[in-house]
């Protein structure tokens, strides 16, 4: 992978990483209060803990990479190995419940990731504390839990980055977000705090980074801990290809069983790409900062976009259980995923579909032509099954037409349903089709196109805005 960006344009690079970092560092008085945080929760902690636990900071304050205006403290509750694992997270909880301080108006929400931990609202939240425990260890082969790692993450960062590449993470996160591939969970599967950090080691800058990634190729596979790209093609390379099964990997300095990119999606990876292709050919802060979503005017844009490409909006709308939203979103994509399929065998094939999350409410929306044949397709089994392809024939013989595609036959019939709302009316009875566990309809289930409320129609165009490419 090439690194080298244009001698003009390093300058420009330059001016703009001087104007970004002065917008994204946290103020001094930001970093005093995070270090005033900080300490008093440790302090609170150490009145209640027990001798042997050990407490230590833990993310990017502890790293010093936060970006200005977000810096949620991580404080970890180190147990000595030995234990049983969910005997130390029962403790840990109990711990982080005590120093909460009602008289203060303090709150606390039990979160889980890999195992529960606990965020503390401060100052009526508008500072929160994550308390988490683990198991102290030397190195990843001493691993009790999976959150053990962090603080060995802690003493990589400290260690290997320099003050101003600490400033380039900040910068680097801050592209990210304005793009919307900062972060690991599942509605975003972008960029982790960690990883930014790792690529900003070993790649020494900012603006190598983004000369590397414009030119990068997949898959790619970078070892941090010796500083060296393995070629992808060479013996060592595919086996690590296939062990870790990702096109892109990072492999974590504390631990070489882990990629520290796992989670992010090609298209995540894509849009870096994009990204920094425009970045290194025009460094200024209309590309860095992309286009930002407003929610002002969502409905109308959506329907000029709609007349224009004269097709039919169809949202779905639904309410979701109180559990982490990386397990709605997971959910919702599925389900997404399935009315796709099922649209398509009935002749509604969407041009694209949508869906978000906030606040309780989910929606998922189809993009749908307005001329649609009203055909669906069965697919039988492969002619190699004997008794199931009779069976197949016989029971479809008076249908539109029998085909083969590829070793398997299918059936094209005509559609039950007239349209793609009645589809989609039909999926709130349940037949036929089951809506996963943790999400259910809205009383109001389908909407089209003008009658799509405001609040739904903002969270479709947030992701509509997300999804489109922006040419620089």
């Amino acid at each position: 992978m090439g690194s080298k960006v244009g001698a003009a344009e390093k300058v420009r690079m330059k001016s703009l990483k001087s104007r970004i970092l002065k917008m994204v560092k946290p103020t001094a008085d930001e970093l005093k209060s995070a270090t005033y945080h900080a300490n008093e929760i440790i302090a609170r902690l150490k009145a209640v803990a027990p001798k042997n636990v050990e407490i230590v900071t833990a993310g990017s304050v502890a790293r010093g990479t936060q970006v200005r205006g977000s810096y949620d403290i991580d404080v970890f509750l180190l147990f000595p190995k030995g234990e049983d694992e969910r005997s130390m997270e029962m403790r840990g909880v109990a711990l982080a419940k005590k120093i909460v301080d009602k008289s203060k108006k303090e709150s606390f929400i039990i979160k889980y990731a890999e195992h529960p931990y606990v965020k503390i609202l401060l100052e009526g939240g508008s500072i929160s504390a994550d308390i988490v425990p683990a198991f102290k260890i030397k190195n990843a082969l001493d691993l009790g839990s999976a959150v053990d790692r962090t603080p060995l993450h802690n003493e990589f960062v400290n260690a290997h980055l320099s003050a101003k590449q600490k400033d380039d993470v900040r910068i680097f996160k801050a592209l990210l977000k304005n793009h919307n591939v900062y972060g690991a969970e599942a509605q975003v599967r972008g960029f982790s705090g960690y990883l930014c950090e790792l690529l900003i080691f070993y790649y020494g800058s900012f603006e190598s980074l983004i000369g590397a990634f414009s030119r990068i190729k997949i898959p790619a596979i970078i070892n941090i801990g010796n500083k060296t790209e393995v070629d992808p093609k060479s013996e060592q390379g595919t086996a690590l290809l296939k062990r870790f099964e990702s096109d892109f990997l990072v492999i974590d300095p504390t631990d070489v069983n882990r990629n520290v990119a796992a989670s992010v999606s090609k298209q995540s990876i894509a849009k870096l790409v994009l990204v920094s292709k425009a970045l290194a050919r025009k460094p200024v802060i209309e590309v860095f900062n992309g286009v930002q979503y407003s929610s002002t005017l969502a409905k109308e844009k959506l329907l000029d976009f709609q007349k224009a490409m004269d097709f039919d909006i169809y949202l779905l709308a639904f309410s979701y259980d109180d559990i982490a939203e990386d397990i709605i979103w997971e959910q919702l994509t599925k389900l997404r995923l399935r009315i796709n399929d099922l649209l398509s065998r009935n002749g509604f094939a969407p041009l694209q579909s949508f869906q978000n999350i906030r606040g309780g409410l989910c929606i998922a929306a189809f993009f749908i032509n307005r001329i649609y044949n009203g055909c669906s397709i069965r697919r039988g089994p492969s002619v190699f099954m004997g008794d199931a392809t009779e069976a197949f024939l016989k029971a479809h013989r008076e249908s539109l037409g029998l085909f083969l595609q590829d070793d398997r036959v299918i059936s094209l019939e005509k559609s039950e349903y007239a349209d793609p709302e009645m589809l989609l009316l039909n999926l709130k009875s349940g037949r036929d089709f089951t809506i996963p566990s943790h999400i259910r309809p809205a009383s109001r289930f389908v909407y089209m196109n003008k009658k799509i409320p405001e609040e739904h129609a903002r969270l479709l165009y947030e992701a509509f805005e997300d999804a489109m490419i922006t040419v620089f």
